[in-house]
């Protein structure tokens, strides 16, 4: 997917070119942030930088790492759900909070896109659960444990 460079500012950047600028793509998605420029002049998102993927419906905001949404950031899907957390290489990965559009969140620790651990679980009533997840849930699929537990409402 090829991006037009719109405008160019250049940071000082040790071992690195890093412009921060704005790139429009084909499909009308727009990056605006940063950018090293590698070898053969093929540029790569890196550091804060703001994607709006009109093709996917998503905004996100946040570090970069080689082109990928590495380190903390936000991304608003299409549906209205939110992640707020770290991630690694594209994926939730480390402490976040999901949170879909009818209020509900979970809160937990995320290992290459699925919830792990006990997380706390917030119903649409406010109210606070302790649960485990299943190991093979996505984000849009959570599966909860049926020993559910209050620790606040």
């Amino acid at each position: 997917n090829s991006a037009v460079f719109q405008k160019e500012e250049t940071m000082a950047s040790p071992g690195a070119a890093v412009q921060v600028g704005e790139w429009r793509f084909a499909d009308g998605s727009v990056y605006t942030g940063g950018m090293t420029v590698k070898d053969g002049g093929v540029g790569v998102r890196e550091g804060q930088g703001t994607f709006v993927d009109v093709s996917a419906g998503s905004t996100y905001v946040g570090l970069w790492q080689s082109d990928t949404m590495h380190g903390q950031g936000k991304i608003r899907l299409s549906g209205g759900s939110v992640y707020d957390g770290n991630f690694t290489k594209n994926k939730f990965d480390g402490k976040g909070l999901f949170t879909w559009p009818n209020g509900e969140s979970l809160d937990t620790v995320w290992k290459e896109g699925k919830p792990t651990n006990k997380s706390l679980f917030k119903d649409g009533q406010n109210v606070v659960w302790t649960t485990t997840c299943a190991s093979d849930s996505s984000a849009d699929e959570v599966q909860l444990t049926p020993q559910l537990t209050l620790i606040h409402k």
